[in-house]
């Protein structure tokens, strides 16, 4: 077998029956030239049989049957397949001379999380030149690993290389061919996306600004240089920041490096027939976002992309569920509940932070000035917020506004903008009275009237109310009748914050009343009284100001 510096890493999730097909064939067409690989298979804590198939695969337990839909003839492959499995730490030494590495990861990590186990494993390998990182749903042709090896050969130094990515399902259809991102909205563009693979000539590498994930090969010099992927994306836009920090490594494409690509099986992202799926949806936004606060020029023409983005998902896809997912992503709030049940606890933990695990310490979410603008856009475009707002005011002008013109007040009276009267027709305030912030002043339905004297004092939050509900006739408490008695409260007399006064109470004058305290019965003049019930602790005693 003919040493080629290359080793492959396939991260699964959910996808056994795929990452089998893609093992196939990476295998197949490597024994079918001659060329020794190595491939490590990362399993993202998959909670179905992923593992299992896989196992079955390599050992020959479950005979292989090509998918029928495949579009080229595979190259046998003999089985079992040697190969080592273990966790995140599995050694070299354990390995040997298997060629496939199956790591189990203890958690989800996500693309990159799944892809840096896997590239931290090969680069143990000191013969290992080249990371080849491939989707678990794409298979290559015999033909594609000849290609890349001879043209590895003769690479140089470079950073990362491509090749061609079709449509499984439309071979002779081009998904994409490199990347190109726009730096004021952060979408990414398809090189001759759509266009006949047989008709297309091969691009120029010198206009691309990344490589797909689906198919990417990195050089060692470009990993040791830069590093791992980012994992703060957790799906989409990783390979997108990574190729941007290649400095002057240039990227390569390979003429007949060809991979057909099944495309979104795990995640539901978009194919020629289907729109992306809520799941995708959220974390592409979320990451096109993220991406542009680290390479954008101003995230304003951003975020105006979400929204057109979802107000097209909306109005011609008729997706309420997409549209929201979207926005959700885009505006980097919590995902929706549809997203989240995808995720295990720790996998929400790597994916949205330490808060958005179930335990994890609260922390404030703090957004943008242009999340900020946008929030405020489609708030001015939803029919609830405009409803709400009519039932506000409404609400204060049945409450507020017009009760001031029934209630018998004197000269100089002071009524905060948010006082609630009840009854008012039954309210008496005298001269110079001032009643504070988120009063509610509710005189009886029938008869209980209250009168308040001249230059009382109320603080905030001050509850007088004439009426009551029964509660012990046998019925619902909503359907028993009221008990109405009337209220006085002196003149000079001062309540404090949160006083509650009951039906019947009366208050004599020059009394002061502590805060929060609940007075029913009578309260006699010049008093100070507090608690609940109120109970009279001390006498207002007037001084005679010092001449």
């Amino acid at each position: 077998m003919r040493q080629t510096g290359l080793g492959v890493v396939v991260v699964t999730y959910h996808s056994g029956a795929e990452a089998a097909d893609c093992a196939e064939s990476v295998l197949a067409a490597a024994a079918a030239a001659g060329l020794a690989i190595r491939l490590v298979i990362v399993d993202n804590a998959s909670g179905d049989d992923t593992v299992d198939r896989l196992r079955a695969w390599a050992s020959g337990a479950a005979p292989y049957t090509p998918p029928p839909d495949l579009p080229f003839a595979p190259a046998p492959l003999q089985k079992p397949v040697a190969f080592a499995e273990g966790g995140p730490d599995l050694a070299p030494e354990t390995v040997g001379e298997a060629p496939v590495s199956l790591i189990r990861s203890p958690v989800n990590g996500g693309f990159a999380g799944g892809v840096n186990i896997g590239l931290a494993h090969l680069a143990r390998f000191p013969e290992i030149e080249h990371f080849w990182v491939l989707n678990p749903d794409g298979v290559i042709p015999p033909a594609s690993l000849p290609a890349l090896a001879a043209r590895l050969e003769g690479a140089g130094r470079y950073g990362l290389l491509g090749g061609r990515v079709v449509y499984l399902e439309r071979p002779d259809v081009i998904q994409i061919d490199g990347g190109t991102v726009n730096r004021k909205t952060g979408v990414t563009g398809n090189v001759n996306l759509g266009r006949s693979a047989s008709a297309s000539p091969p691009p120029d590498p010198a206009g691309m600004d990344f490589v797909t994930g689906a198919s990417m090969v990195a050089s060692r010099a470009f990993y040791e240089a830069v590093g791992p992927m980012r994992e703060d994306y957790f799906l989409y836009y990783e390979e997108v920041d990574w190729a941007m920090r290649r400095g002057d490594l240039p990227i390569l494409w390979c003429e007949g490096f060809v991979v057909y690509h099944r495309g979104g099986t795990a995640i539901g992202s978009p194919t020629t027939s289907r729109v992306a799926s809520p799941f995708s949806l959220y974390f592409k936004h979320r990451a096109r976002l993220r991406f542009m606060r680290r390479f954008g020029r101003g995230r304003l023409i951003a975020h105006a992309y979400t929204l057109a983005y979802a107000a097209r998902l909306l109005l011609a896809r008729r997706a309420p569920v997409h549209a929201m997912a979207t926005l959700r992503g885009g505006l980097g709030l919590a995902p929706p509940a549809a997203v989240a049940s995808r995720l295990g606890p720790e996998a929400m933990r790597i994916a949205l932070g330490e808060a958005a695990a179930p335990g994890g310490p609260a922390q404030k979410k703090s957004l943008g000035r242009p999340a900020r603008l946008l929030r405020l856009i489609l708030s001015a475009f939803d029919p609830r917020a405009w409803a709400h707002l009519v039932k506000i005011v409404n609400y204060y002008n049945y409450s507020h506004v017009a009760p001031l013109r029934a209630i018998r007040r004197g000269a100089g009276v002071s009524i905060t903008p948010d006082v609630n009267f009840s009854n008012p027709e039954r309210i008496e305030i005298g001269d110079g009275v001032s009643l504070g912030s988120r009063c509610m002043i509710w005189a009886g339905p029938a008869h209980g009237r209250i009168r308040i004297g001249r230059y009382a004092l109320f603080g905030p939050e001050v509850i007088v109310t004439a009426a009551g509900y029964r509660f012990n006739d046998g019925a619902p408490v909503t359907k028993q009748p009221m008990d109405e008695a009337d209220v006085e409260i002196g003149e000079d007399v001062w309540l404090g914050a949160r006083v509650i006064v009951l039906p019947g109470a009366r208050i004599g004058a020059g009394s002061v009343i502590g805060a929060g305290s609940v007075v029913r019965g009578e309260i006699p003049p010049m008093s100070i009284a507090v608690g609940s019930p109120a109970r009279v602790v001390g006498r207002r005693e007037i001084v005679a100001p010092q001449p």
